[in-house]
């Protein structure tokens, strides 16, 4: 069974490409853009990702191209995923 914390990243198509490309390494809102999502879309989910645990950013005191991170709440939706999928 699904919980409603994965549910919540499965919901958007923009919070699981961040989520899953954080899990390679951290990145900034720039580094997650491509052709399917606007950085502004970026950054706004970044911001609800931020506020609800699942991310955290690693250079908060730098104005432009901070980077951002898997917290271990997210490391372990990510496991919950790969054993549904497997």
């Amino acid at each position: 069974m699904i919980n409603s914390e994965l549910m919540y990243i499965l919901k958007s198509e923009i919070r699981l490409h961040i989520i899953l490309s954080l899990n390679e390494f951290p990145k900034s809102p720039k580094e997650l853009t491509n052709k399917n999502f606007y950085i502004s879309h970026i950054s706004s989910n970044l911001k609800d990702l931020m506020e609800k645990g699942y991310i955290v950013c690693i250079t908060p005191n730098i104005r432009k191209n901070k980077k951002f991170a898997l917290t271990n709440k997210s490391k372990l939706l990510l496991d919950n995923f790969k054993e549904l999928i497997d």
